[in-house]
């Protein structure tokens, strides 16, 4: 489909390639938090598609029921704050009471103040980004190994969510905070191979949800990147079924760049303003 920003005269041509439905996640149960935000809520229908049952977390519970109700039968919703490390035990116990064991995780939820500059960062602002953004991963997926290694499982995967930031040098605390997923990515994956357990993150650029909608206006096209548009939740959702699925198996310990070239893009304009 083509996208045109007659304004800064750029046109991109977008081609979304699919997984058809199928069988790719059967067996599997999956937790994701921040299900019904744009991303979280493609994420949990794509994983359907392809057989999988999820575990839609989020603390918006009217959201949770119409997300359950649209995906039907192979959901199942926990509302809790993921803020609240105290509840992760019981989420954990609700959901497999419901569907068995939970052998997938989803570290999606995360939230963005979009300071802009060091300077408008407020302890406020950092405390809550740095809280759900790295802290509340970091903890669920602590609680999710313990539960794992209850329940005696063989083989787990677990996907967080990072962002092409954490690659380019950040003094915001989005950045910083996604910059320490990628680090927790590279050396959970290290400790877990020997239990069976895989760990990877997806670090996209900048995506078309409601967490981005203060400045993309919802808007494809954008100048600032060096592939001229945002990206689709669908998109991201498409790569993280495939690190969910057996189609991975040899895939450990890696952030995987989804923002169209846009980080080398930058390093690259970094290096030549050092070095002209």
């Amino acid at each position: 489909m083509l996208y045109n920003d007659t304004q800064n005269r750029i046109s991109v041509n977008v081609n979304i390639g699919h997984l058809t439905p199928s069988e790719l996640l059967k067996g599997h149960v999956i937790l994701i938090t921040g299900a019904t935000g744009g991303m979280g809520k493609a994420i949990s229908k794509k994983c359907v598609t392809q057989g999988a049952k999820v575990i839609l977390a989020d603390k918006e519970e009217r959201k949770l029921h119409e997300l359950q109700k649209e995906i039907g039968y192979a959901s199942h919703s926990v509302c809790f704050d993921i803020r609240d490390i105290s509840q992760y035990h019981h989420v954990f116990e609700d959901a497999d009471a419901f569907f068995g064991n939970i052998d997938c995780i989803v570290n999606n939820a995360g939230v963005s103040y979009h300071e802009g500059d060091f300077m408008n960062v407020t302890e406020e602002s950092w405390d809550v980004q740095m809280e759900i953004n790295l802290k509340a991963p970091y903890f669920l997926t602590q609680e999710w190994i313990r539960y794992y290694r209850r329940k005696n499982m063989k083989s787990g995967r677990i996907v967080m969510m990072a962002s092409d930031t954490s690659g380019m040098g950040s003094t915001i605390p989005y950045g910083l905070s996604k910059a320490g997923i990628s680090s927790f990515t590279y050396g959970l994956a290290k400790r877990l191979i020997i239990d069976g357990v895989r760990v990877n993150a997806i670090a996209p650029g900048t995506t078309l949800t409601p967490m981005t909608d203060d400045f993309t206006h919802g808007e494809v096209c954008r100048a600032t990147t060096q592939g001229k548009r945002a990206l689709f939740p669908e998109e991201i959702a498409e790569l993280c079924v495939f690190l969910l699925s057996d189609l991975s198996t040899c895939v450990s310990g890696n952030v995987f760049g989804c923002s169209e070239a846009n980080i080398c893009f930058n390093n690259v304009e970094r290096e030549q303003e050092t070095n002209p």
